[in-house]
């Protein structure tokens, strides 16, 4: 079999995302909880034939928008359309002990996880010395 020399990038760069922390191990979280504000884009004219966009009011808690249902099923609308922030709490069993534990994770509207569901489950890092520190 021969791979082409994207796929040998591709295979070398997944471990890569843990690169900065010796002791980051990838662990199956599920998604306990997720705060998360939006306000939204909304095209306001055009340059050049390319649309402007002006970021519309304040932020809100998304769950509370239609437009949020709409985006959550529409990836490629995503970035063009919202800007949100959240927090993301996860729940995972400790590389270290075996324990039950909790993290806190922020996010922003450009990452999946901020469409995801209460139960959810992903994947996410943990420092197997400190399991409190977790990200994506």
């Amino acid at each position: 079999m021969r791979l082409r020399p994207f796929c040998l990038i591709a295979i070398a760069a997944a471990p890569l995302a843990a690169c900065g922390n010796p002791n980051a191990v990838s662990v199956k979280a599920e998604i306990a909880s997720i705060e998360r504000k939006c306000s939204y884009r909304s095209v306001v004219g055009e340059r050049k034939g390319r649309p402007i966009t002006e970021r519309m009011g304040e932020m809100l808690p998304c769950d509370t928008t239609d437009e949020f249902e709409a985006l959550r099923g529409n990836p490629g609308e995503r970035r063009k359309n919202i800007v949100g922030k959240g927090i993301l709490t996860v729940s995972f069993t400790s590389p270290k002990d075996q324990s039950f534990q909790t993290a806190e994770i922020k996010i922003d509207g450009n990452d999946d996880e901020f469409y995801a569901h209460r139960g959810d489950a992903i994947q996410v890092w943990v420092d197997k010395t400190d399991p409190s520190k977790a990200w994506l």
